[in-house]
């Protein structure tokens, strides 16, 4: 699932309908819908590390029973909560922490940042439009294709470097 190519296409088609469109529901639903497919892009691709990690360790039923159970508990993405909590929770703490190092280093302070508070904006935003009908937060700042397609981007540097570690653990 951790293929940045699919989203991508979807969300440059979704960017194309919206530039055609001229009624408001329309570019409404389509902003909601790319906001909406990154952000289960997003999940995907966390269970996907958690899941390949985790069947490279333990052949054990009830460890990967576990570990499924407790994806499908997590229904969202925020850095502290949700990404940083679970994947302690399955990799060990130290680990994690070591990991979160290597990945700084390798992608920068600023691109740390950027992802750690893109997904918490993306959860926020998300939320916003998961939770309520079109008309009441389809189309605000951040929602729009061209946005979604830029957090795509700055999600993606940090997902494919936390990957690449956890994949040598």
């Amino acid at each position: 699932m951790f293929v940045k190519k699919y989203i991508q296409e979807e969300l440059l088609e979704l960017k194309s309908m919206y530039d055609r469109a001229t009624n408001p529901l329309e570019k409404d639903l389509i902003c909601k819908l790319a906001l909406i497919e990154l952000c289960g892009w997003i999940e995907e691709s966390v269970d996907e590390m958690v899941l390949t990690f985790v069947g490279k360790k333990t052949k054990d039923h009830a460890t990967i029973k576990y570990v499924g159970d407790v994806l499908d508990r997590n229904h969202s993405f925020g850095y502290e909560w949700h990404f940083r909590h679970l994947l302690s929770l399955i990799l060990g703490a130290v680990n994690f922490e070591k990991i979160e190092k290597k990945v700084e280093r390798k992608i920068g302070t600023k691109a740390m940042a950027t992802f750690k508070s893109s997904l918490g904006t993306l959860k926020t935003l998300r939320n916003d439009v998961a939770h309520t009908h079109v008309k009441g937060a389809a189309r605000k700042p951040g929602n729009a294709p061209v946005l979604v397609l830029r957090w795509l981007d700055e999600v993606f540097i940090g997902l494919k470097a936390f990957r690449v570690q956890i994949r040598k653990k």
